[in-house]
């Protein structure tokens, strides 16, 4: 539908907004209901209606917008005004006339859309993903319990159906260490890594899994995405938790037997640290990869007992998560045009962010009109850095209240990239 804005520019800041006391706003316009007419164009109401197809019409290969009267000739090619992209011409725009074509005549103008018009290089098939596919991940905060775990689940569910066909998501947990979701198979398993005391995340994403491997078509693997969804399962602060299935059997849970593995390991070394034989190499938290190359590097001190199930390191993995898509787009443009992604990152969260960089403190009194004061700048340069890499956050809470949740500090994300 067609938007028109009350001015042509737009203010500098808001101060030049409220002195230039100019109405400040847009008018939206539905679509008009077409009568089939056999002419070219035709004016109704103040407004162009044509009967040419839109999909005859040329659109920009990066940002998808249409040609317009505002586009640069050169020869065979014109560029795009909003993404300053080179397109080449089509026969349409060979021997053009600007008069005799509508879409070059017009800047507001519908045309006719059938039922379904595909994008550029539209995902159909299971061609490789690249910058132009839509990217949406799925961020689940699994620190909440059981009943916020499966309401976040519902919602995931629900919206599958109303993404692109064309576009690509990937599903990460977040507690005190971060999953991400391969659902490349019938039966999809998760990479976990580590969100250390001091925010940092080692191993980083980018050596446990790729990109390529951790985003997924829609189209073509909505089983297995559908079926990673329903694997997805809370982190309880307690490690003796255990599980019952559905004929009443007791399982103990995950975290519990990592706690009894870890407790065992421990007492091994510390029996062969007594020995005569020792290696001198310290605990290795469960989740590491021992590298045989690195000989010469000092052994990691960082242990993770069970004390740590339960804490939400979310700041850290949204961090994580930008660090992540930004490695894999400097690897992809060659050309060193700056093009940013199509990403959205859907967050949920379930509780407060009590863990790594992004840490929110607790409200210090039920009647604190500073409801969670920004104690750093952290949320506010991420947002800024997502929105320059065009990545989009949406934040959604889930139990808890605004307050108890610190999306005073954390919904600055949401705010800032739109």
């Amino acid at each position: 539908m067609a938007v028109c804005l009350t001015t042509r520019c737009f203010p500098a800041t808001s101060d030049v907004k409220r002195k230039s006391g100019i109405p400040w706003g847009c008018l939206v316009k539905p679509f008009a209901v077409g009568d089939g007419a056999a002419e070219e164009s035709k004016e109704t109401g103040g407004r162009t209606l044509t009967s040419v197809r839109a999909s005859a019409v040329a659109r920009c290969g990066t940002c998808y917008a249409y040609i317009n009267p505002f586009v640069k000739w050169s020869w065979n090619s014109w560029r795009c005004p909003l993404c300053r992209t080179w397109n080449s011409c089509g026969r349409r725009y060979r021997d053009r006339n600007d008069n005799d074509l509508p879409e070059l005549s017009f800047s507001d103008i519908e045309f006719l859309v059938s039922t379904t018009t595909p994008y550029p290089n539209a995902e159909t098939t299971t061609s490789g993903l690249t910058l132009r596919h839509p990217i949406y991940i799925f961020v689940v905060d699994v620190t909440g319990g059981e009943k916020a775990v499966e309401t976040v689940k519902k919602s995931i569910l629900q919206s599958l159906d109303h993404l692109p066909t064309h576009a690509w998501m990937a599903l990460v947990t977040v507690s005190h260490k971060i999953g991400v979701y391969d659902m490349r198979s019938a039966s999809p398993h998760v990479r976990f890594t580590h969100i250390l005391p001091n925010g940092t995340v080692d191993p980083i994403l980018e050596e446990c899994i790729s990109l390529s491997d951790a985003l997924t078509s829609i189209h073509s693997n909505k089983k297995n995405i559908l079926a990673a969804i329903q694997t997805i399962r809370p982190d309880t602060s307690d490690p003796s938790q255990a599980t019952t299935s559905d004929d009443g059997s007791w399982w103990p849970s995950t975290a519990h037997i990592s706690t009894q593995m870890r407790q065992q390991l421990q007492r091994i070394l510390n029996l062969r640290g007594n020995s005569t034989h020792t290696s001198g190499h310290s605990l290795l938290p469960l989740h590491a990869e021992i590298n045989l190359d690195e000989k010469k590097t000092s052994p990691r001190k960082e242990t993770f007992t069970s004390e740590e199930s339960g804490k939400n390191g979310f700041g850290s993995a949204i961090h994580a998560l930008f660090s992540f898509l930004e490695a894999y787009r400097i690897q992809d443009d060659s050309k060193g045009e700056g093009l940013g992604f199509n990403a959205r990152i859907i967050s949920f969260l379930t509780t407060r962010p009590d863990r790594g960089i992004g840490e929110v403190q607790p409200p210090k009194t039920a009647n604190d009109k500073e409801l969670n004061p920004l104690s750093s700048q952290f949320y506010p340069n991420l947002a800024t850095a997502l929105a320059r890499g065009g990545i989009g956050v949406d934040v959604y809470g889930v139990g808890g209240g605004r307050r108890g949740l610190g999306m005073e500090d954390v919904s600055i994300l949401a705010g800032r990239t739109g």
